[in-house]
């Protein structure tokens, strides 16, 4: 059975989630860390100037590349690392922070160690990062190949930020691995068959039924990927498209179809007219946030709204778990005319 160093799995997964830029400060507990980065032809170092500044430039990262990475070191450097990190996470994007720790050693014998807080706690740190983390993990030697992965597995699934404290005597132990180590889990599973069936057959029912149906996107439709999807379905419906503030960038606006952003009260009036107008809404990734929502203004008429997103979809009242947009999308789109309706709203 071949065996690996704990550092070197740990690159080998983020380049296996699309990552060549590993953003950072140099600390004395990550310094091996660093070493097999710049030792790697596949990765690049993001040499940053401060923590708080690579925080920011792995969340950019991540809205680009789909997920970022951030390596720090114990206490100080997380730490200072933690306004970037929480806005990782509160935004939906899969940022690993990466935090180089003292030795398994010291840790055991609770040392006094320089960027702890000398009482011989050295899970402080990591429960504060553990709050704005969908999982965390502090490696040990048995079960660190799967903490690894299931951290990095779970950011992916959730879109949200995960946490992975490396000791420095961990970094370049090696451990034993398949010969055929199985890939990360970051696809949500297959929609319910019988499920999506019935949903599908619903929503069909539901637009060929509508005179004026609307269609507004939102920010998980660029957490999960799924643009290309969307616009596709947009292209082919031909129905009036929005975007709320999150959302832009998920559709084409040069559309002849995309009439402009929606945003509760503070819409432009014209564009506020025709969501009212609406007899029917499909609502796609949305994110029901204060500043999205026109502080809480995008009141949509649960009666005549349709709601696809990466958890279920929302016809009316009824609710279809487990069936997501990713895959119904494109199942909903083939179920329309060729030929994209034609609405005349004017300018």
């Amino acid at each position: 059975m071949p065996s690996i160093k704990i550092g070197q799995h740990l690159l080998n997964r983020l380049k296996e989630i699309n990552i060549d830029v590993v953003f950072g400060v140099p600390g004395d507990f990550n310094m091996p860390l660093l070493d097999l980065i710049e030792d790697d032809p596949e990765l690049t170092w993001g040499n940053n100037a401060n923590e708080l500044n690579a925080s920011y430039a792995a969340d950019g990262y991540a809205r680009i590349r789909g997920a970022g990475a951030l390596v720090t070191t114990f206490g100080v450097g997380e730490l200072s690392a933690v306004n970037g990190v929480a806005g990782s996470y509160a935004e939906m994007l899969p940022v690993i922070h990466i935090v180089g720790t003292p030795s398994t050693k010291s840790q055991a014998a609770g040392a006094m160690l320089h960027h702890s807080l000398g009482d011989g706690n050295f899970d402080v740190f990591f429960n504060m990062s553990s709050m704005i983390a969908c999982a965390s993990a502090h490696l040990k030697k048995q079960t660190a190949i799967s903490e690894i992965d299931r951290v990095i597995s779970q950011a992916l699934l959730s879109k949200r930020t995960g946490y992975i404290g490396i000791p420095i005597d961990l970094i370049f132990y090696e451990v034993e691995i398949p010969d055929a180590l199985p890939p990360l889990q970051t696809q949500l599973p297959k929609n319910p068959p019988q499920v999506q069936e019935i949903a599908l057959r619903v929503v069909s029912d539901a637009i060929s039924k509508a005179k004026f149906p609307v269609i507004i996107v939102d920010g998980c439709v660029l957490r999960h990927r799924c643009q290309k999807q969307v616009q596709e379905f947009i292209e082919r419906s031909g129905f009036p498209t929005y975007v709320a503030p999150m959302g832009k960038g998920a559709v084409d606006e040069r559309l002849q179809c995309f009439r402009g952003c929606y945003s509760g009260n503070v819409t432009l009036e014209a564009v506020g007219e025709e969501i009212k107008q609406a007899d029917l809404i499909i609502e796609i990734g949305s994110i029901k946030s204060d500043f999205n929502t026109g502080n809480f203004s995008y009141a949509l008429d649960r009666s005549k709204t349709i709601t696809l997103h990466s958890f279920a979809t929302i016809v009316f009242c009824a609710e279809y778990q487990k069936v997501s947009m990713m895959e119904f999308i494109p199942l909903l789109t083939q179920t329309l005319p060729e030929q994209p309706r034609v609405f005349d709203l004017g300018p």
